[in-house]
């Protein structure tokens, strides 16, 4: 009983330890139109709370401003594939828009989660949800529950002409890229660390990969859904990875329907 006890405050002491690491990398990388208007997502190991009743989300626009005529020269829409390939051991840990998974703050009272987070066998590959250039990275060294230590990493993905940032934040095995690199969809970034089974199976030779997408959003950078932007394969893939942890319902439906719009 002691043992069990020590590991949930740990998982607590790390949640909130990585939420002020990802706000500070946060802070650091982007671009400085505006700060981050909403707190980072740590892992969260619990079963899913319930949803409150959902609100209505707006996508942020990727066309052509408003007041402009549209041409040729516009950038082609945002489209982003799976940073993941599917294996049967892939779940999703923890969905867009659960309350109470993430440490509440001012911005964000009821501690919803704004990304998705994905387990995956220790190695797997992660790669790049579309093009853009690599513009920030930031490493840090943390301590397990068991003393050993691992390597996290922050890696902010520039969506070229869109005023997007693709975000992950992830237990690092191999790291392949360098800030200002460019990169193509599909590209290798790395492969995921053993987390010790820091999920809400405790499923020990895993990584989690927490996804999600920022845009600019009147003149700050704010954490958005990312479903109504992403390929019709890669929404099967968060279909398949959330039926193999959580059982649909009324106030949680599955992963592709975004419940929340965030300030």
């Amino acid at each position: 009983m002691k043992k069990e006890f020590s590991r949930r405050e740990f998982l607590k002491t790390s949640a909130c330890l990585l939420a002020a690491s990802f706000l500070a990398a946060c802070k650091r990388f982007l671009p400085s139109t505006g700060a981050p208007t909403v707190a980072v997502v740590p892992k969260h190991p619990l079963p899913p709370p319930t949803l409150n009743t959902p609100a209505t989300h707006t996508p942020v626009a990727t066309a052509t401003p408003t007041g402009e005529p549209s041409s040729t020269n516009s950038p082609p829409p945002l489209i982003l594939n799976s940073p993941l390939d599917d294996t049967p051991e892939v779940f999703m840990n923890t969905y867009y828009g659960a309350v109470g998974a993430s440490p509440p703050t001012p911005q964000n009272p009821q501690g919803i989660h704004q990304g998705m987070d994905f387990v995956a066998p220790t190695g797997t590959a992660v790669k790049a949800a579309a093009s853009g250039t690599i513009s920030g990275i930031m490493k840090e060294v943390k301590t397990e529950y068991d003393g050993s230590l691992n390597t996290y990493a922050n890696v902010f993905l520039n969506v070229d002409a869109q005023n997007t940032i693709i975000y992950i934040f992830e237990p690092l095995q191999s790291l392949y890229v360098t800030e200002g690199q460019a990169v193509n969809a599909g590209d290798l970034l790395g492969t995921l660390a053993d987390n010790l089974g820091q999920n809400m199976r405790g499923t020990k030779g895993t990584g989690t990969l927490d996804f999600g997408l920022m845009s600019l959003v009147n003149g700050s950078w704010a954490r958005i859904c990312f479903v109504p932007y992403s390929s019709p394969a890669f929404k099967k893939l968060m279909e398949t990875w959330f039926s193999r942890a959580y059982t649909a319902t009324t106030e949680h439906p599955g992963p592709c329907v975004c419940h929340y719009q965030y300030p």
